[in-house]
């Protein structure tokens, strides 16, 4: 991980060897996961709110298995809390609920995750995280959500905060593949590639003109001459990646969030416009930011990672603190093939694979903060071809 208190820019890898093979990594505020392809999930970092689910408040200095989750197929986190899907659909969550992140007006807190959806008659396949709200997308492909709601984030027409599973029958025409959570405001792309955006909407990151918050799922009209394939959503920003490769980016650009210029020397930008410089040239396989963060990153179809937006701790991984406004490569990391990105508050993970001479592919989870300044670690796996 890069960022942190220290300012450590570049990422560090000590390797500590693991018998278990990554499939995903996610992150939060400051709190940080990994998902094995066995189901099993690992947690680490900030755990004051129960959000590492380790039935403790303290500080997960190392990766520590939750033991109450099994079978995982799916995770997401928000600010403070973490959301896991089972192989029968089953969804849980743990952390905070100040916002009824946890489904429940009951607690204020749980430090073991608690089953949601126990009492209905349905099951999931994919959890997608914001700030403080939640989405749940059903093997039928439609969506449910809770939490923070005060921008009409959840997509239900009104400002209500949600304590319960919500149908988003605004969307229940749609055939839903993904969703993001942004930090109050949220994505949601269909399978034929087209986006529909709702909620906070104070830096345009809905991609809508005005100020205004959205209030109900709206069609970004802006990018129908585009197939989009992924989403992703940041504080007050948000990324499209096209079938073609390229990155387009609309909302707040205070810290070079959106990789390119705003005219009129703007701090915002509703319309969606595409990523330039380095983009241009190559082809993008796939976009990262998170509901807590005001930086972005590219990766291309080599493995190789570009970083723009806010680098204050030095989480874009350069070897300074400067903000880089268009997308920059990070030299550090053209030693592995990187899989996936995330990125959190002033902190970023990465997930890179190497094929080695034996025939193994090396999956590393690469991080670094204060409280990890040289402690990262490694999983291996036998080729997984």
């Amino acid at each position: 991980m890069m960022g942190g208190e220290y300012q450590q820019e570049t990422f560090r890898v000590i390797q500590a060897m693991s018998t278990e093979n990554v499939s995903k990594i996610t992150t939060g505020d400051q709190q940080y996961y990994a998902l094995m392809d066995n189901g099993n999930v690992y947690a680490f970092g900030h755990n004051e709110y129960g959000q590492c689910g380790t039935e403790e408040n303290s500080f997960i200095q190392v990766p520590t298995k939750i033991k109450t989750l099994k079978n995982i197929t799916h995770i997401t986190s928000g600010g403070w809390f973490l959301c896991a899907i089972d192989d029968e659909g089953r969804l849980f969550c743990c952390g905070i609920n100040s916002h009824n992140q946890l489904c429940t007006e009951k607690i204020s807190i749980s430090h073991i995750p608690i089953q949601l959806n126990k009492d209905m008659n349905v099951s999931f396949a994919q959890v997608s995280s914001g700030f403080c709200h939640t989405f749940a997308i059903t093997n039928d492909r439609q969506v449910y959500s809770w939490g923070d709601n005060t921008y009409k984030q959840l997509g239900l027409g009104h400002s209500n905060e949600v304590s319960r599973l919500q149908h988003v029958e605004l969307l229940k025409n749609e055939r839903i593949l993904q969703m993001a959570g942004g930090g109050r405001h949220s994505l949601a792309l269909t399978y034929d590639g087209r986006v529909f955006s709702f909620g906070d909407n104070a830096g345009g990151q809905c991609a809508s003109k005005g100020k205004e918050a959205v209030q109900i799922p709206t069609l970004i009209s802006s990018l129908s001459n585009h197939t989009i394939i992924q989403i992703s959503a940041g504080w007050n920003h948000s990324l499209f990646l096209t079938d073609k490769g390229t990155v387009y980016s609309c909302g707040t650009n205070d810290w070079g969030q959106l990789g390119r210029e705003v005219q009129n020397g703007c701090k915002m930008d509703y319309q969606p416009a595409r990523v330039m410089g380095e983009l241009y040239y190559i082809n993008v396989a796939s976009i990262a930011t998170g509901p807590c963060s005001m930086h972005s990153f590219a990766i291309s179809n080599t493995g190789c990672v570009y970083a723009f937006g806010c680098n204050d701790k030095g989480q874009c991984g350069f070897d300074d603190r400067e903000e880089r406004k268009v997308p920059t490569l990070v030299e550090k990391l053209s030693g592995y093939k990187v899989e996936t990105a995330v990125s959190a508050n002033r902190r970023s993970l990465v997930l890179s694979s190497t094929d080695t001479a034996y025939e193994q592919k090396v999956r590393r989870i690469l991080f670094q903060s204060k409280q990890f300044y040289d402690i990262v670690f490694n999983f291996h796996e036998i080729s997984r071809s």
